[in-house]
């Protein structure tokens, strides 16, 4: 069994001074899950924090610093809770890391651009700067 926040869920009722059955039944009740939903689903969250850190980890590295004992139950749980494989996943964060870095760049072009235009404009005009005087200021 896995930690869930530092105590095996074998654990649990021990530390909870109630049978298996009725921690697992008020558990269910007040939750609206199972503990080991419960557990899958905090393990999945801890793969989502780790996997979208910014920093390079690759899938496998990823599933295993999150908790998962292996890459099989790691994909059979991730694609029950998601709806998507990790692969389908990984391919998604990909579209969404160009389509940002595509926007990013478009934005820096566009402000590029626009300071372009500016400074030329200003060099089209130098015969107005040239012509115009501010009082206590000498023309060289």
């Amino acid at each position: 069994d896995h930690c869930v926040t530092g105590v095996q869920t074998c654990a649990l009722p021990i530390f909870a001074a109630m049978s298996p059955t009725h921690l697992q039944q008020m558990f269910k009740t007040q939750m609206d899950m199972t503990i080991t939903d419960f557990r899958n689903h905090q393990q999945v969250r801890r793969f989502l924090s780790v996997y979208n850190t910014g920093k390079r980890f690759n899938l496998s590295e990823a599933v295993y610093q999150s908790g998962f004992g292996s890459y099989a139950q790691f994909y059979r749980i991730f694609s029950k809770i998601t709806g998507y494989t990790p692969r389908e996943y990984q391919r998604i964060c990909l579209q969404e890391r160009q389509k940002n870095h595509k926007e990013q760049n478009l934005k820096i072009r566009k402000r590029f651009h626009k300071r372009l235009l500016f400074t030329s404009s200003l060099n089209r005009n130098s015969h107005i700067w040239n012509t115009f005087s501010i009082p206590g200021c000498r023309r060289r």
